[in-house]
């Protein structure tokens, strides 16, 4: 089965469909920006359908009542005007009432009746979009920058609005379950933070010896690779580099590149090793000294590029402890201020050898393992379930969108709006 087309200007005429630019510069000044607030959704909020929360800025009342007409509403889709222009993000019930960036494209159905935005939203999860877009944007530019007439130029598969509905349902039951998965991994991640925080930032540091961060953890830099052997074979071995870091200390699990070269041992990262950014391509410090750790890999073991550091602690240094001051000690936060550059920005290893902290006994050490281990495996284990849930649905999307897989005998599920 074939899928008619149509482009999003023809929702645009039909008064149907509204676009949107964000606010003017004039209009929303970085100085108005709160801790609290109303949420702000800029270009490094957008994710491939959802937001990134991390980094969220915040608005006061004042401003947000004077920016009303950039409110976000259920179902609205965002688009980043600068550099991500594949991105874009599917607002839910959750995000009503948030504001859009200076640097974001809203886009609005006010009538469902032909078109189900979810479906839209799946559609501009493809290859083929993403390809389009980076065509239509980039003109020879040192960035791509969307405008509201690519947005309009934007072709789409258009069956019933029934089918609509089914592959939106099929595929947002995926979602779904991802989302509540996050959610527990979050509740999770915030039980152990506050632990850490509660016992070793407030906690009681008489007579708790002090060290650099070279005395009680091995660092090895990672290197450069030549493009020539980052090819499939039968013994490529994953690549992490800086696009696996994620900028709240995750790890982004899809999407290696592979090595199918020799490497010393020092370059090795196998599960369960610590890795650090070193440099960051956005000059906001958002990646420099976060912390992710190596999930489980095929391979055994996988290779790391020169932007990363491996911090392995020695035998002074519980392993779960080490995790949770990489993560939610002043450590982090400390080292981004040593980060520099013009364009990139480089923080020494030096500098995180000199680092300077007091070391609790091992005993308080192992008692936080007691404690927080069981909620740090919890945790990967709902990644490792999240992660075959997204592969599952990137197999099934392009078959449902292009109408290769026939849904018209399937249920039509509540969710599927």
């Amino acid at each position: 089965m074939t899928f008619p087309r149509t482009t999003i200007s023809k929702f645009v005429e039909a008064g149907v469909a509204e676009i949107k630019t964000g606010p003017f510069g004039t209009q929303l000044k970085a100085s108005e920006y709160t801790e609290t607030g109303t949420p702000v959704i800029n270009v490094r909020n957008i994710g491939f359908g959802s937001i990134r929360e991390a980094k969220l800025e915040h608005l006061p009342p004042a401003v947000d009542n004077r920016l009303k007409a950039h409110r976000l509403m259920p179902e609205d889709i965002v688009f980043g005007r600068k550099g991500a222009v594949e991105r874009h993000a599917y607002i839910q019930p959750s995000q009503k009432g948030w504001i859009q960036g200076s640097d974001c494209i809203r886009l609005r159905f006010s009538d469902h009746n032909e078109i189900i935005p979810r479906f839209l939203s799946y559609w501009l999860l493809t290859p083929q979009h993403a390809e389009w877009m980076h065509q239509q944007c980039s003109h020879g530019a040192t960035m791509a920058s969307l405008n509201q007439g690519i947005v309009e130029r934007i072709e789409l598969p258009f069956p019933l609005l029934s089918i609509q509905k089914r592959i939106a349902g099929i595929l947002s039951a995926y979602d779904d379950l991802i989302e509540v998965n996050t959610r527990r991994i979050k509740a999770f991640e915030e039980m152990a933070r506050r632990t850490y925080e509660e016992w070793f930032e407030r906690g009681v540091k008489d007579n708790w010896p002090s060290f650099n961060f070279e005395n009680i953890a091995d660092i090895h830099r990672g290197k450069s690779y030549r493009s020539a052997d980052l090819v499939q074979s039968e013994h490529s071995v994953p690549l992490i580099n800086l696009k696996n870091i994620r900028s709240w200390g995750g790890f982004r699990r899809d999407g290696f590149k592979t090595y199918s070269g020799d490497a010393k041992s020092k370059h090795h990262a196998v599960p369960g090793d610590l890795l650090l950014a070193v440099t960051d391509m956005t000059q906001e410090r958002r990646l420099i000294a976060e912390c992710a750790k190596v999930p489980k890999l095929n391979s055994g073991h996988a290779v790391f590029s020169m932007d990363l550091v491996k911090v392995r602690p020695k035998k002074q240094v519980e392993k779960t402890f080490f995790y949770g001051f990489l993560r939610w000690s002043r450590f982090s936060r400390t080292l981004k201020e040593f980060a520099n550059g013009a364009n990139v920005l480089h923080l020494s290893p030096k500098a995180i050898a000199a680092y300077e902290f007091e070391l609790p006994p091992m005993k308080l050490q192992l008692k936080y393992r007691n404690k927080v281990q069981p909620m740090l495996q919890l945790m990967e284990s709902l990644e490792e379930i999240n992660t075959n849930l997204r592969a599952q649905r990137d197999l099934l999307l392009p078959r449902l969108i292009s109408g290769e897989i026939d849904v018209s005998d399937a249920p039509l599920a509540e969710n599927a709006e």
